[in-house]
C-alpha cells in the first residue's frame, strides 16, 4: 500500500528540515562565539596586565633618566644646596615628584616639598643599598619619615670629585597612579601593581584600603615562578576571579588584573537564553510559513486541474490561467517570454562586451605598473649594494688621504692636493647617500610634524633660492593631521621639486604648493603598486614650466636620468625624492604635458595617534676627540684595505688595535679571554654572521664591553633592537675626527 501525503504535509516537511540543520549550526556557531568571547576577554586581561606593565615601565624608565639628570647637576656636585632647591622644586613638582638629598649617612640635606633649611629626619634605610653599592635603586613601597605616607623611591648616587658624596631619591606619589588610572579596563576589572617584596603599591578599586597589606599567597607563588601569566583565584570582593599579571622590568614589580568569573561566563548564560527564545520563534515562524505556502500552492494546482480538464475537453480556448504560481503562467506565454529571453541575451552580450575590454584595459594598466615597480625595485637592490660598495671604497679613500695630511702636515703642496681628493671623495660619499635614499636604505630621523608648519618655516628662504622671478603660492588647508617623517629630507625632496620647477621656468612663473587631507582608494591601489588604500596627508607641488613627453615621464623617477645639460645635475634628485616617500610609508605621483607644467603629489601616511615628542637639548660637540690611553679596541672588518687604515687610525691615536676579518675570528678572541674594551665593527659581512649578533654574542660572555658599529648602509634598525640603547653607529665613509670622537664616546659611556 502506498501511503500519500498532502501538499500542506510535504511543505511543512521540506521547512522543517531546512530549519533545523540551520538552528543546530547556529547553535554551534553560538557556542564558538561564546568561547571566543571568554577567550578574548581573558586575553584582554593579560593584554591589559601586559601593556599596563610596559607603561609602567616607561614611566620608570623616564623617571630613572630624570633622576640620574637631577643626579647630575653642577649646583648638587659642587654643594650648592639651596641653589639645587630652587632651581629644582618647581620642576619635580609639576611631575608630582618630590627630590630628596641625604648625605652619606642617610640624613636629610634638601626637600623639595617643604622649604629650604627645615629641619628633616634621617632616613638612612632608604639610600643604604645606594651607599653601599654606588648603584642605582628603584625601591618597594616604604613609609614616609614623619608622615607614615606610603612613597615610591629612586634612588641615584652624587658623584663628586673624590667620589659619593650625596644621594639623590626621587619620591614618587601620584606618577605611578596615574599610568594605572589610564589604562582602559573593562567593566568588572580590576588592577593592581605589587613591588618585589610583595607589597600591593596601588590599586584601582578601593586604593587606600589596600595600599600597604600584602599580597595573597597564591599570587606570590605564582609571580615568583613566572614573569608573566594568568591564574585562577578567589576574591572576597568578586568571589572566584580569573587572574593575568606581567612584570615591570626595569623595577621588578608586577602588574595584575582580574576579573569575576561571573563576568566571564555572563556572555554564555545570555547566549543560551538567545538562542532557546530564537529557536523556539523560528520553529512557530516556520510552521506558519509553511502552512500559508501550502494552501497557496494546493490552491494553484487545483485551479490548474480544472483548467486542464477543461482544455481536453474543448469546453474552452486556451486561456492563461489565473494561478500564483509562474510556471504554470510561463506554459502560456512561452513564445512571448522566448522572444523576450532573446532580446535581453542580445543586450547582456553587449554589455559583457563592455566590461570585458574595460576589464582588458584596466589589467594592462595594472601589469604595466607591476613591472614599474619590479624595475624601480632592482633598480633599488642594485643601487644599494654599489652604494654600500662604493662606502667601502670611500672609506679607505678618506682614511688614507687623512693619514697622508697626518705624515706631512708641514707640506702646503701635499696639503692642497690632499684636500681637493679629499673634497672629491666626500662628493662621492654625498652621491652613495643619494644612491641609499633611492634604495630606501638611507638612516631617517621620522619626528611628529606639522606638514603646514614645516612648508612655511622654509618657503622665506625658497624664495630667497628661485628668484624673484618665480611667484610662490601657498594654500595650506587647516587642521590637516601630523604625519611622521624625517623634516629634513622632507624639506630636502620639496626643494629639489622646486629647483626643477625653477629650470622648467626659465623666464619665471608660479609655484604653487597646495596642501589637503585626501583618501586613496581600492582602485586606485590596485592601479598603483605599493599603494595601501586609506587616509593620506597630500603636498601638491605644481608649476607652470614647460612640461615633460610622455616618453621623459615615464623615467622621471630612474636614477641617473635628466634632461639637463651635462654638469647641470647628476639625476639622482628625484630618485632620492622618491625612495625617501616609499622608506616613509608614503607615495608620489607625477603628471606633465608639455607647456602645460608639470604636477608632483606627495603622499604621507598621518599619524594622529601620536604623542608629540618633547625638544631635546643638543648636546655640546667637543673641538676635538680625546687621545686613547692605552684602551685596546677589537676592529672586525672584512675589507682588507680598509681594516688596514682602521688600525692605523686607531694606533696613532693611543688606542692597542686587535685585528679580526670576520664575526667568527672576534668571537673567538672575545671568548677566548682577550681583554677588550670597545668592539667596532661593521654590520654587514660574509661568513653568516652580521654585526648586530655579533655584537649581541659579544654583550652575553662580556656584559661590559663597549659597542661601536659601522655600516654602508646607514641601517642600525634591522637587527640591532636587542642591543643596548647607548650603542653607537658611525656611518660610513667616516673621517678619522669623526671615528676617534666616537670610539671615545662610547669607551667613556
Amino acid at each position: 500500500m502506498r501511503f500519500t501525503f498532502s501538499i500542506h504535509a510535504y511543505i511543512t516537511a521540506l521547512v522543517v528540515a531546512t530549519v533545523l540543520p540551520f538552528l543546530l549550526f547556529s547553535g554551534l556557531l553560538v557556542e564558538r562565539a561564546v568561547g571566543n568571547e571568554q577567550t578574548l576577554i581573558a586575553r584582554s586581561i593579560r593584554d591589559a596586565a601586559e601593556a599596563g606593565a610596559s607603561d609602567i615601565d616607561r614611566r620608570m624608565s623616564a623617571l630613572v633618566s630624570l633622576a640620574l639628570t637631577i643626579g647630575d647637576a653642577r649646583m648638587l656636585r659642587i654643594g650648592d644646596l639651596a641653589a639645587f632647591h630652587a632651581r629644582w622644586s618647581a620642576v619635580v613638582a609639576r611631575e608630582s615628584l618630590t627630590a630628596v638629598v641625604y648625605d652619606t649617612k642617610g640624613r636629610q640635606l634638601v626637600n623639595t616639598a617643604v622649604p629650604f633649611g627645615t629641619v628633616l629626619p634621617a632616613e638612612p634605610a632608604i639610600v643604604r643599598s645606594v651607599i653601599a653599592t654606588g648603584k642605582m635603586e628603584i625601591s618597594g613601597l616604604a613609609r614616609e619619615a614623619g608622615t607614615e605616607k606610603p612613597v615610591l623611591s629612586i634612588s641615584v648616587p652624587v658623584l663628586g670629585e673624590h667620589g659619593l658624596t650625596h644621594v639623590l631619591s626621587l619620591r614618587i606619589t601620584e606618577a605611578i597612579a596615574a599610568v594605572m588610572t589610564e589604562q582602559l579596563l573593562s567593566p568588572g576589572q580590576t588592577a593592581w601593581l605589587v613591588d618585589r617584596d610583595g607589597t600591593i603599591i596601588h590599586r584601582t578599586r578601593d586604593p587606600e584600603r589596600f595600599i600597604g597589606t600584602r599580597s595573597p599567597p597564591d599570587f606570590l607563588e605564582q609571580t615568583g615562578r613566572h614573569p608573566r601569566g594568568t591564574y585562577l583565584s578567589s576574591s572576597f570582593e568578586d568571589g572566584p576571579v580569573h587572574v593575568a599579571f606581567s612584570r615591570v622590568k626595569l623595577s621588578g614589580w608586577v602588574l595584575a588584573v582580574s576579573i569575576p568569573n561571573d563576568v566571564l561566563f555572563a556572555p554564555a548564560q545570555r547566549s543560551l537564553h538567545r538562542m532557546l527564545a530564537l529557536g523556539g520563534g523560528i520553529l512557530l515562524l516556520a510552521g506558519l510559513i509553511s502552512w500559508g505556502i501550502g494552501r497557496s500552492i494546493a490552491r494553484s494546482v487545483a485551479g490548474l486541474s480544472s483548467l486542464a480538464a477543461a482544455v481536453g475537453t474543448g469546453t474552452h480556448g486556451f486561456r492563461p490561467p489565473a494561478t500564483r504560481i509562474r510556471e504554470v503562467n510561463a506554459v502560456a506565454t512561452s513564445m512571448a517570454a522566448a522572444a523576450e529571453t532573446l532580446r535581453h541575451q542580445s543586450e547582456e552580450r553587449e554589455r559583457y562586451m563592455d566590461v570585458l575590454k574595460s576589464e582588458i584595459a584596466n589589467r594592462q594598466r595594472t601589469e604595466g605598473q607591476l613591472v614599474q615597480s619590479q624595475k624601480m625595485h632592482a633598480m633599488g637592490q642594485l643601487t644599494g649594494g654599489m652604494a654600500h660598495d662604493f662606502n667601502n671604497l670611500l672609506s679607505i679613500i678618506v682614511g688614507c688621504l687623512e693619514l697622508l695630511r697626518d705624515h706631512w702636515p708641514d707640506d702646503p703642496k701635499s696639503g692642497e692636493l690632499t684636500e681637493e681628493a679629499m673634497k672629491a671623495a666626500l662628493h662621492g660619499a654625498e652621491l652613495t647617500r643619494q644612491l641609499l635614499a633611492f634604495a630606501r636604505r638611507q638612516p631617517l630621523v621620522p619626528e611628529r610634524c606639522d606638514i603646514n608648519a614645516v612648508i612655511g618655516d622654509f618657503t622665506r628662504l625658497l624664495r630667497r633660492t628661485l628668484g624673484e622671478d618665480i611667484t610662490i603660492d601657498l594654500h595650506l588647508a587647516e587642521a590637516l593631521p601630523p604625519v611622521r617623517v624625517d623634516r629634513v629630507q622632507l624639506e630636502t625632496s620639496i626643494t629639489n621639486l622646486a629647483n626643477n620647477a625653477r629650470h622648467a621656468m626659465p623666464r619665471g612663473g608660479r609655484l604653487t604648493i597646495t596642501t589637503r587631507e585626501t583618501v586613496l582608494d581600492e582602485d586606485y591601489a590596485r592601479t598603483n603598486a605599493e599603494v595601501v588604500p586609506g587616509s593620506y596627508v597630500l603636498i601638491e607641488v605644481r608649476d607652470t614650466g614647460t612640461g615633460m613627453k610622455p616618453e621623459v615621464l615615464e623615467h622621471v623617477f630612474d636614477p641617473f636620468f635628466t634632461t639637463k645639460e651635462p654638469g647641470q645635475g647628476t639625476g639622482l634628485g628625484l630618485s632620492m625624492v622618491y625612495g625617501f616617500l616609499k622608506q616613509s610609508g608614503g607615495h608620489i605621483s607625477a603628471y606633465s604635458e608639455p607647456g602645460e607644467g608639470t604636477t608632483f603629489r606627495l603622499y604621507l601616511p598621518p599619524a594622529r595617534d601620536m604623542a608629540a615628542p618633547e625638544a631635546a637639548a643638543e648636546p655640546a660637540r667637543p673641538p676635538l676627540p680625546e687621545r686613547g690611553q692605552g684602551e685596546r679596541v677589537l676592529a672586525v672588518e672584512d675589507n682588507a684595505g680598509l681594516r688596514q687604515v682602521l688600525v692605523r687610525q686607531l694606533s696613532s691615536a693611543g688606542y692597542q688595535v686587535v685585528e679580526a676579518e670576520n664575526a667568527h675570528a672576534a668571537l673567538d678572541l672575545i671568548e677566548g679571554g682577550e681583554r677588550i674594551d670597545l668592539l667596532f665593527t661593521d654590520i654587514v659581512m660574509p661568513g653568516g654572521m652580521n654585526g648586530h649578533e655579533l655584537a649581541r654574542r659579544a654583550l652575553l660572555a662580556r656584559p661590559d664591553v663597549k659597542i661601536l658599529l659601522t655600516s654602508g648602509f646607514s641601517d642600525m634598525a634591522n637587527g640591532g633592537a636587542a642591543l643596548p640603547s647607548h650603542a653607537r653607529l658611525l656611518r660610513k665613509p667616516y673621517r678619522e675626527e669623526e671615528l676617534l670622537r666616537l670610539v671615545r664616546e662610547a669607551l667613556n659611556e
